[in-house]
């Protein structure tokens, strides 16, 4: 996450929203590069970006979520 924050957030005005597919599916560890694609394809051909669930509390190590240049997508979104 902090080199995709790196990479992605220079010059940007809002965050760039992120997301999980294990908040939503759970461990998926003989097919999790298939259910991220499939989680990706689904979002840009209905325009949305699924929100994770049970998302609390940013993890520090990531400053990104904590400075607010990532944002997690909530279902409150």
């Amino acid at each position: 996450m902090n080199a995709v924050a790196e990479v992605f957030t220079k010059g940007r005005e809002e965050p760039l929203r992120t997301g999980s597919v294990k908040s939503n599916m759970g461990h998926g560890e003989p097919a999790s590069a298939l259910s991220a694609i499939i989680k990706v394809c689904v979002a840009m051909e209905c325009e949305i970006l699924p929100p994770n669930l049970h998302y609390k509390i940013p993890n520090p190590d990531i400053p990104a979520l904590l400075d607010g240049h990532l944002k997690v997508k909530l279902a409150t979104d």
